[in-house]
C-alpha cells in the first residue's frame, strides 16, 4: 500500500490505496488460495482423527483378543495340570 497525498483539499490530506499494480484478480486469487488450503488442512484433520478411531477401535480388538488368549491359556494349564495329576494316580496304580 501506498499513502496519497493530495495538494488541495485538507479533508483528503492523506489517503490509503492499493498499488495500481495490484488487481482483483490477484486478490480473489489470494482469497482462493487460501480457502483452498484451509479446506485441505481441514480434511487431512478429518482423516487423522478418523484414523485415530481406527486405532482406538483396533487397540481395544488387541486388548480383548489378548485377555481370551491368556484366559484360555490358563485354563489349558488348569486342564493339563489335571491331565498330569492323573496319569501320576495312574502309573502309580499300575506299579504296585
Amino acid at each position: 500500500m501506498t499513502v496519497a497525498r493530495y495538494e488541495g483539499d485538507e479533508k483528503r490530506a492523506t489517503k490509503l490505496h492499493l498499488d495500481p499494480t495490484i488487481s482483483w484478480g490477484h486478490i480473489l486469487t489470494t482469497v482462493a488460495l487460501i480457502g483452498t488450503l484451509l479446506t485441505t488442512l481441514s480434511g487431512v484433520n478429518n482423516r487423522l482423527t478418523l484414523n485415530e478411531s481406527n486405532t482406538k477401535h483396533n487397540r481395544e480388538l488387541i486388548d480383548r483378543q489378548e485377555r481370551q488368549l491368556n484366559k484360555d491359556r490358563a485354563e489349558l494349564n488348569q486342564t493339563i495340570t489335571k491331565m498330569s495329576e492323573k496319569i501320576d494316580r495312574l502309573i502309580l496304580r499300575l506299579s504296585k
